[in-house]
Parts: C-alpha cells; sequence; structure tokens
C-alpha cells in the first residue's frame, strides 16, 4: 500500500512539472527558483532535493535552475 501510494504521489509530482514545463522553448530565458530546505548539506533529504535540481537543470537545457539554500 505504501508503495503504491509513493508512486501515486511521484507521478502527480511528474505530471505536475510536464504541465509546468510545457511552455518552455529555447527561445526562453533562463529561469532561477530558490529553494530553500531546513537540513544540513550531509542529510539525505538535501541531497535528494540537489539532485532533483541538477535533474531538471539538465532537463530544460538549463534555462530552469534551482538554487538550492540548506539549512535555511
Amino acid at each position: 500500500m505504501l508503495q503504491s501510494r509513493r508512486i501515486s504521489k511521484a507521478g502527480a509530482l511528474v505530471a505536475a512539472a510536464a504541465f509546468s514545463f510545457a511552455g518552455f522553448t529555447a527561445a526562453s530565458a533562463e529561469t532561477k527558483w530558490d529553494m530553500p530546505t531546513p537540513y544540513c548539506d550531509s542529510n539525505f533529504h538535501t541531497q535528494n532535493i540537489s539532485q532533483f535540481a541538477e535533474d531538471v537543470s539538465a532537463k530544460t537545457d538549463g534555462s530552469l535552475t534551482i538554487q538550492i539554500h540548506s539549512a535555511g
């Protein structure tokens, strides 16, 4: 039950991100988001968030970057 719930939440997040990024084109200006996290850099939550930010930047060819603010 827990695993299927996790997949469902992940699927919803991916769908929301896809709809958000659908309007981006190669000609669009670079966008930067700030993302605070209350955890320090060595915490697994912050490490996962950092990986997510890197993946977003790679998938959008750098048109969207997420700046992580750990312990903040």
